[in-house]
């Protein structure tokens, strides 16, 4: 993931600051084109794991996006 940033909310209308997941590579910062659909799952080793389905912008500034998938390991922290 590039640039990614995850936001909480328990109630759908207040929401946090956001947790940064990860920042470009290359510190270039990258426009939108950005989606997230997420889902919690528990793997058999009992760690809850999140899967991540976004778009990740290929060309710089033309909305031409990839759609990606990344897992994110939860730590159960709030």
């Amino acid at each position: 993931m590039k640039n990614f940033i995850l936001y909480h909310s328990d109630d759908a209308v207040h929401w946090d600051e956001g947790t940064i997941v990860s920042e470009p590579l290359d510190g270039r910062p990258r426009s939108g084109c950005y989606y997230s659909n997420n889902i919690v799952i528990k793997g058999a080793d009992g760690i809850d794991r999140m899967l991540v389905q976004y778009s990740e912008q290929f060309v710089q500034d033309t909305g031409k996006v990839n759609v990606m998938h990344g897992w994110i390991e939860c730590d159960g922290k709030a």
